[in-house]
């Protein structure tokens, strides 16, 4: 079977096995008609929301259920957006569907994260390769430095104190909120700290193992200019390591978005799953998990596509061993 679809088969299953664990996870925490209406809610209407939901019915009849919305797309409706009363016999008919509202918050997640990513990665590059043109110099020593405090950095600690400077002290930037680029500043700067370290200590060592080698030394030999041996030849062979560590690092922005999206009140993905969990809406903090979830494959699968078009030789056979 070829690596790409078996890569994708995997995922398939991996992303079944989530919504599943999401599944069961909401009803083993709680009664969900109890979490979502509070202790206070009276027995009458506790009793009429699981009839509304199903509750009532086995949990496996309940499980099919919901694998069956799921494959329509259908995550539920929300308890705590657009309802007049609640609960109702025209339960779905009153509550906004929760799926709808994820992927509207979804661009602002996107261009926060991919921001981040791309000032990381592109200054990560630059570090990582100098660092490695001037092995045991003074600007190996300061890219060693900065990448290990990015990456030791706390992203709340981080983002407090830029709005501290920033936005309090000096007064150049809001303190959060969306709408222009000097909203997206401060929140993009945080949460690029973390991929920033590990993309320039990942290129930094494939760096130096690149231009170690004979081919390096030839094309020196001949004249070729130093730019050009280091940020075309090297750089081109030294990318597979630095594609597997920017995807995993565009995995971690969107899971990661969530904390710095609340710091910021950024209002993506992130803000709106803290949001849910604290009002108690179970659907629509389902359906945030598995968008999440969904994005993060789909980035992971895009990484392995990415390894067959930088070197084609990679190959794997029907067991998973390299041919």
């Amino acid at each position: 079977m070829p690596y790409l679809l078996r890569r994708f088969l995997q995922s398939l299953t991996l992303l079944f096995v989530l919504v599943s664990f999401v599944f069961v996870v909401g009803r083993i925490i709680g009664d969900p008609a109890l979490i979502m209406l509070g202790t206070s809610a009276t027995e009458t209407a506790l009793d009429q929301l699981r009839e509304n939901l199903g509750l009532n019915e086995p949990i496996w009849r309940q499980y099919l259920v919901f694998l069956g919305d799921l494959a329509q797309g259908d995550f539920g409706v929300s308890f705590r957006y657009g309802f007049s009363m609640m609960p109702s016999d025209a339960l779905r008919s009153e509550g906004t569907p929760v799926l709808p509202i994820v992927l509207e918050r979804l661009p602002a997640t996107f261009l926060l994260a991919g921001t981040a990513l791309v000032f990381a990665f592109a200054l990560a590059v630059v570090l990582g390769c100098l660092a490695a043109m001037y092995p045991r110099s003074w600007i190996d020593n300061l890219v060693n430095v900065i990448s290990l405090a990015s990456v030791s950095v706390v992203q709340f600690w981080l983002g407090l104190i830029l709005i501290i400077v920033f936005s309090v002290q000096l007064g150049l930037l809001p303190t959060g909120g969306y709408g222009s680029w000097q909203h997206l500043v401060l929140p993009a700067l945080t949460l690029a700290a973390r991929p920033l370290g590990r993309i320039s200590q990942v290129v930094r060592s494939a760096m130096l193992d690149e231009l170690s080698r004979p081919y390096i030394a030839a094309a020196r030999a001949k004249g070729v200019p130093e730019w050009r041996v280091v940020f075309v030849h090297a750089l081109k062979n030294a990318s597979i390591p630095i594609v597997t560590i920017t995807g995993d690092e565009l995995s971690q922005l969107l899971t990661g978005a969530m904390l710095v999206e609340t710091v910021f009140a950024w209002p993506g993905v992130g803000l709106l799953l803290i949001d849910s969990l604290g009002r108690r809406d179970l659907p629509m903090a389902q359906a945030g998990i598995c968008v999440v979830a969904a994005l993060v494959i789909l980035v992971n699968l895009a990484v392995d596509f990415a390894y067959t078009v930088l070197n084609p030789r990679i190959q794997m056979d029907n067991r998973g061993g390299r041919a």
